[in-house]
């Protein structure tokens, strides 16, 4: 199985807990994970890869605009067949964060969310993560993996 992380990180936080999720994947037996961040992605790095985890820090209670489009656009194209996995990075008190979205526009498109939503916590808008956030990426990764493979 071929899958992608696609992340949008700001300030590094969502992006430390994309790279713990790939290393939790590789461990759990998904060997080719292309790790990809929102600037350097296109809708072409979403081909051929039968599981997408996409992942975004939270902008007011959602995801960014530009992650948005671009998943919307690949799920257009690419979408079909395919499974997904979502985790947001956002503060402890937040009542929604952008995983929530990213479930919705997974629905939208038909694209079964194979693990429950995962919620990472920072301590403020520019991090650090809560202690232990990365460990528990890593055992998202793992689980991610086990329910990709097991589907």
């Amino acid at each position: 199985m071929k899958a992608i992380v696609f992340y949008e990180s700001k300030h590094g936080n969502t992006e430390a807990i994309a790279e713990a999720i790939v290393r939790g994947m590789k461990d759990g037996g998904i060997e080719d994970v292309l790790l990809m961040k929102l600037k350097t992605a296109d809708e072409e790095d979403f081909k051929d890869r039968q599981l997408w985890v996409v992942g975004s820090p939270t902008h007011w209670g959602s995801t960014g605009f530009r992650l948005k489009t671009l998943l919307v656009n690949a799920l257009k194209y690419e979408g079909e067949g395919k499974k997904a996995a979502v985790f947001d990075t956002r503060y402890q008190d937040m009542n929604r964060g952008s995983a929530d979205k990213l479930v919705r526009i997974m629905a939208k498109w038909n694209v079964p969310v194979i693990t429950e939503p995962e919620h990472f916590t920072v301590q403020t808008i520019r991090g650090p993560l809560v202690e232990g956030e990365e460990k528990r990426a890593e055992e998202y990764g793992r689980k991610i993996a086990k329910a990709a493979l097991s589907a």
